[in-house]
């Protein structure tokens, strides 16, 4: 099976959406969310309680710094559009992302391999490390080792049964259906 296929910006802003989205979502994410702001604002209010002599402007700044904890360690986890450009500008400028990434794809996906390919770059990995992942808005991930390998648009995977087709050799069988060797 062949598909090829263009990535864009907006489609690995999806991919940093939906790990964001991941990451927020964890477990220990959201105890340590919840563990940093309540001792930050028990400190304060304890301040406040046994500080009666303190000025206005000490009490002032000692909300004022519980307030802009909240704030800071609310927007740490959200997902707003404006994080998820700002996070795709940074892995820009870091050069995170590979060159010739964001344009021309071309996915081989027969029974034994998965091969990814795009710019002057080829990366194969075997079918059975991968796992399929319908993501959010407009694309789906191939898992490769527990890292994402490929992303493909869900316009593409949409046309022709290619979904169906490139779940079924994913999870071990023939395009046809019946069970590979």
């Amino acid at each position: 099976m062949q598909l090829n296929y263009t990535i864009t910006q907006e489609h690995y802003e999806d991919v940093i959406a939906f790990q964001l989205k991941l990451q927020r979502s964890k477990r220990r994410s959201l105890i340590q969310y919840i563990v940093t702001n309540a001792i930050f604002i028990i400190l304060a209010v304890y301040f406040l309680v046994t500080h009666p002599e303190s000025s206005v402007w000490s009490r002032l700044g000692v909300m004022g710094m519980a307030a802009a904890m909240l704030v800071l360690t609310t927007d740490r986890r959200s997902c707003s559009p404006g994080k998820v450009r700002r996070t795709y500008k940074r892995y820009v400028r870091l050069k995170l992302i590979q060159d010739g990434f964001i344009g021309p794809h071309t996915l081989l996906v027969d029974k034994n391999s998965v091969t990814q390919k795009f710019g002057d770059q080829s990366n194969t990995i075997e079918i059975k490390r991968c796992a399929w992942v319908n993501g959010e808005n407009r694309i789906s991930m191939i898992l490769g080792g527990g890292v994402i390998f490929e992303i493909i648009p869900n316009e593409v995977l949409d046309q022709n049964g290619n979904r169906e087709r490139l779940s079924a050799l994913i999870a071990g069988h023939d395009a046809d259906g019946t069970a590979s060797d």
